[in-house]
């Protein structure tokens, strides 16, 4: 019976024991994660006074929870306003626990000025809250550099500057006035002036009702107006139209990158150091793809006339040479004989027909090859001569309409 007793009475203990550590546990995590169920809602920026050039961040701060919808930002005329994501956090300062989601925003200047980002609403389990105006001024920099802070430079020029004077593209036809079917040369520009661009894309020009060489050739200077110099980027194409009536061509894209300065949180944050000290050696630079985007043109497209037209024209539209050439002159029956024609001049080559022969009495003949080069549309073709008595190759004719004159025309050659 004392056995018993006493078996009970550690079991007792051990009951007791267990009991308090449990509830010390449970006092202590009450004392660790217990925290302030105040909420309050803070909208701030990383830069008030910025370049053209730079990027302001926006940060919209929930103290108190981290369960939220992103606040909707008000449209600001001249600044871009662009969502980058959430970012949650938790913290526990000597026994008491907080949390907080904070959504961030990248703003891009488009223009220089004084700008408000408005107060800004927010609505958590029923209640609405709302953030102060935030005032930011953006100034034009004579010559940005991105390795240099912006007081140092912040040489603002007069007047409003806008990104769009800066950087921009300009879409120009050779001629007002052209035939249907006729080679019609235009310009597309690419201006930028204190501008950081890299990537530049070549020129996208939507195809519709004529056709286009597949080359861009360009070339680069630089150009005034109205006393400030640009850089000039200059690409240069042929449209051929495929029916009369007026001709929209455009607008002309160019994808691009811009360069803009972005800060970087420095790992002296808050501490002996900052990011002034350093001069901006924390900054780093973001491209930011944009496209370009230029006005559309309107071109008058004459039809071609039927009068003087002939059964063999096949759609030649411009100013062109042909040539014929054949060898051997001198064969056996049976030997194969090449001919090469060849087609010059102004006009769009690729619709281009170049005559051809067919088997006849005379010849046996092969498909043509046909290929372009160095400006011209070149045919070789082989033909086997059928008995002796063939003394030569046959006449062939190129038939063409001349824009110049405004009249059709035909080019013979041969025989040979």
């Amino acid at each position: 019976m004392k056995k018993i007793g006493k078996g009970n009475n550690i079991k007792a203990m051990f009951l007791r024991t267990i009991k308090i550590f449990l509830c010390f546990i449970f006092v202590f995590s009450l004392a660790i994660f217990s925290y302030s169920a105040d909420v309050s809602f803070e909208a701030t920026v990383d830069a008030n006074r910025i370049s053209l050039w730079d990027t302001v961040r926006l940060t919209l701060t929930v103290e108190g929870t981290k369960t939220a919808n992103p606040p909707q930002v008000p449209t600001v005329d001249g600044l871009e306003i662009n969502y980058s994501g959430p970012a949650s956090r938790v913290t526990i300062i000597n026994g008491q626990y907080s949390q907080s989601i904070s959504y961030n925003y990248i703003i891009y200047p488009k223009k220089t000025g004084t700008f408000e980002i408005p107060a800004i609403d927010i609505t958590i389990d029923g209640n609405s809250y709302q953030s102060q105006p935030i005032a930011i001024e953006v100034i034009d920099v004579a010559n940005p550099n991105l390795s240099q802070n912006v007081d140092e430079d912040a040489q603002s020029l007069p007047g409003e500057a806008r990104l769009e004077d800066k950087i921009f593209l300009t879409l120009e036809a050779g001629q007002s006035e052209v035939y249907q079917g006729e080679k019609l040369p235009i310009r597309i520009r690419f201006y930028v002036q204190n501008v950081s661009v890299g990537e530049i894309q070549p020129p996208q020009l939507e195809k519709k009702d004529f056709t286009l060489d597949e080359k861009y050739p360009y070339r680069q200077y630089q150009e005034v107006i109205k006393g400030l110099k640009y850089n000039v980027v200059e690409f240069s194409n042929n449209i051929y139209p495929e029916k009369d009536g007026t001709l929209e061509i455009g607008p002309a894209k160019i994808q691009c990158n811009i360069l803009y300065r972005q800060k970087r949180q420095s790992s002296f944050g808050g501490g002996l150091f900052n990011d002034e000290f350093f001069g901006g050696m924390f900054d780093m630079v973001e491209r930011r793809p944009v496209e370009i985007t230029s006005r559309p043109i309107n071109v008058k497209v004459k039809p071609l006339p039927e009068e003087g037209k002939s059964q063999k024209f096949a759609g030649a539209v411009g100013e062109f040479k042909f040539e014929l050439k054949a060898s051997p002159s001198e064969v056996n029956v049976g030997d194969p004989i090449t001919i090469k024609a060849a087609i010059s001049g102004e006009g769009n080559l690729k619709s281009i027909q170049v005559p051809a022969f067919k088997d006849d009495d005379n010849f046996k003949t092969y498909d043509p090859n046909i290929r372009e080069e160095e400006g011209r549309k070149i045919m070789e073709q082989v033909l086997i001569p059928r008995s002796e008595n063939v003394k030569e190759i046959p006449a062939v004719e190129f038939n063409y309409f001349d824009t110049k004159e405004g009249v059709y025309k035909a080019l013979r050659q041969g025989p040979i």
